[in-house]
């Protein structure tokens, strides 16, 4: 077994990108435009399991603009600026991610109680 945590990652400027290991202490900027993150969802994939990662078809109803493209001389199409996306809030978050077993579907639903319970 080993040890392996990433991030889904949406920057200043609402650029989702996928981010390093989450031990790194380096851990990078986006890719895009160089701002740091805004928002992130720590995902464990331990057990290449996925463990709280948040689909592409979740996360695109949080996109508020498409990648733009340009086609060069040589007919290939190039993002020239990435989709950007709204900040989910941290109950958007937890409704989101994925989970492997039952019992932490029901982790979750507690979770989220609490948080309605807090506003």
């Amino acid at each position: 077994m080993s040890s392996r945590y990433y991030s889904q990652n949406i920057c200043q400027k609402g650029h989702l990108y996928k981010g390093k290991d989450v031990f790194d202490p380096n851990r990078s900027n986006c890719p895009h435009c160089g701002e740091t993150s805004a928002w992130i969802n720590e995902v464990d994939d331990c057990n290449v399991d996925d463990y709280g990662f948040i689909p592409d078809d979740s996360l695109s109803k949080f996109k508020i603009s498409e990648d733009v493209y340009r086609m060069c001389d040589m007919g290939h199409n190039h993002i020239i600026e990435p989709a950007r996306y709204r900040i989910p809030s941290q109950e958007e978050t937890y409704a989101m991610r994925t989970f492997l077993y039952d019992r932490e579907k029901m982790i979750r639903k507690e979770i989220l109680r609490e948080l309605q319970t807090l506003r």
